[in-house]
């Protein structure tokens, strides 16, 4: 450079060589300043982020987007929303900012052990503002925690909104702090009225809530969990629980109904051999006080008190009284048991006894007196008739509706040499016509007698007896498709010349 010496240039060359090594060296020390900040413990630098509300609107922010609105969370646009995303950790705070006095400065600290996060509540004016203060993450350790403690919450809030019950988070005002997707379904009066309803809830409660538009109220068992500072709410559509539980009621109600107009009586015994069911015709049958059979007595003492009012019949060795108790129940537990009581005073009763489901046993108990005295009566009349038709000389037989041989009497078993009674096999009409025209041979009128009996009409026949006799066939319709045959025979003197005449 012109105008400069020698030692003038030397003395510019050395003073741009500090200048530069200066320079070099504030680098290499902020450089090394950064990476030793994040290890040390003590470099924190607070961070805050704010909120500006008109009223309990939220006016500004400086929070990105992203932090506000995460998954399983809404927009922060007032401040309910602000207080439930902040949830519990400041402990209790205003339900309205309108309740801040103009001036008034609300501090809270947060009521989590470490944590040194506070927050800050100011009004000027008619704004509030809002101010989250917290500490800078120290090091990458703490860094990679809280990333897997973020990860970790997407995936519990990801599993509490698939959840198939509706939970909402209440803070110690009782009011929502947070609350899952099915829950955020519910408008806002159901809403209220389940969170009202779950303040008189100790542990368990039913709640209904009214249909509104739909067709038929709904039903919700709130289920609650007590914290030191929140609740948790559960609340469990049960709708189809509440109309099972009353189908199954109604449907109870009408068989108890039913039951209490049957004649026959009811004794319902449960797995335990205990009485779980019977109905008002029981007690009328057995004679036992209702008092007895509303204590659920045991099987045993079920028959054991029966034998005492002497509705059993009465046994003929009391030593293997049991046994016999035992047999019985086995025999109905299989299905098996049906046997008529014909008791002391006279009355017959007839025992029925089924298994039902889970172990249990029905006894029914029908009085059937009327019916075996109507039978007996009908019997011992039928004997009577019968001894009257056997003691006829003339030979008489019934055909039955399906054209065999119902009835026949003494006379005409012996005019026929026949005997139906003893045969296993069914005596028909044709056989009873074969006897008939091997006695007496006559085809072409015991072929008109068939006709006539086919026909179910009335007619008279005669037929020539070998002996010389002439035997009268008498066919009459009887009531239910019923044919008598009476064979008459009358001997002659002289044997005549005669053919089968029909009349």
């Amino acid at each position: 450079m012109p105008g400069l010496s020698i030692f003038e240039l030397s003395g510019l060359v050395v003073i741009s060589m500090v200048i530069s090594l200066t320079f070099l060296w504030l680098i290499g020390y902020s450089r090394r300043g950064a990476v030793r900040a994040p290890h040390d413990p003590k470099v924190s630098e607070p961070s805050s982020i704010h909120f500006l509300f008109e009223g309990d609107a939220l006016a500004d922010n400086d929070l990105p987007i992203q932090h506000i609105a995460t998954k399983g969370e809404t927009d922060i646009q007032t401040w309910s929303d602000l207080r439930s995303w902040l949830g519990g950790r400041f402990g209790a705070l205003p339900s309205s900012l309108s309740d801040i006095e103009p001036d008034d400065v609300v501090h809270r600290a947060s009521t989590k052990s470490g944590d040194r996060a506070t927050l800050t509540i100011s009004r000027s004016g008619e704004a509030r503002r809002v101010t989250l203060t917290d500490s800078n993450v120290p090091d990458a350790q703490a860094r990679h925690r809280a990333h897997l403690m973020e990860n970790a919450l997407g995936r519990h809030m990801a599993a509490l909104n698939e959840a198939p019950c509706a939970i909402c988070l209440l803070d110690t005002d009782k009011q929502p702090a947070w609350q899952n997707e099915l829950f955020a379904e519910f408008s806002e009066m159901e809403a209220t009225h389940l969170r009202e309803a779950a303040t008189k809830t100790l542990v368990s409660d039913r709640v209904r809530l009214k249909s509104g538009n739909r067709e038929e109220d709904r039903h919700f068992e709130l289920r609650k969990s007590v914290q030191s500072d929140y609740e948790v709410l559960y609340a469990i559509d049960v709708t189809k629980v509440v109309q099972a539980e009353r189908v199954r009621r109604e449907f109870v109600q009408t068989l108890t109904k039913t039951f209490a107009n049957l004649t026959t009586g009811l004794a319902v015994f449960d797995r335990h051999r205990q009485l779980a069911l019977f109905n008002p015709a029981l007690v009328d049958l057995t004679h036992l006080p209702a008092v007895f059979l509303s204590g659920r007595p045991s099987l045993h003492q079920f028959f054991d008190r029966l034998r005492d009012h002497k509705v059993l019949p009465e046994p003929k060795n009391y030593s293997d009284w049991r046994t016999q108790i035992d047999a019985m129940i086995a025999s109905a537990s299989d299905g098996l048991y049906l046997e008529d009581w014909c008791l002391p005073a006279g009355l017959t009763y007839r025992v029925t006894g089924r298994p039902h489901p889970d172990g249990a046993i029905a006894f029914l108990f029908e009085d059937i007196s009327d019916e075996i005295s109507l039978t007996r009566r009908f019997r011992s009349q039928l004997d009577l008739h019968m001894s009257v038709l056997h003691l006829l000389d003339e030979a008489v037989a019934v055909i039955g509706p399906g054209n065999m041989l119902v009835m026949c009497n003494a006379a005409c078993s012996r005019l026929l040499s026949i005997e139906p009674d003893k045969s296993f096999a069914d005596f028909s009409a044709n056989d009873f016509f074969s006897a008939c025209h091997r006695i007496l041979p006559d085809e072409k009128t015991w072929a008109d007698v068939g006709q006539a009996v086919k026909e179910r009409r009335s007619g008279q026949y005669d037929i020539a007896m070998s002996s010389g006799g002439i035997c009268h066939c008498f066919v009459k319709q009887l009531p239910g498709q019923s044919v008598m045959i009476k064979l008459s025979t009358h001997h002659t003197e002289t044997q005549p010349d005669l053919t089968s005449v029909s009349a």
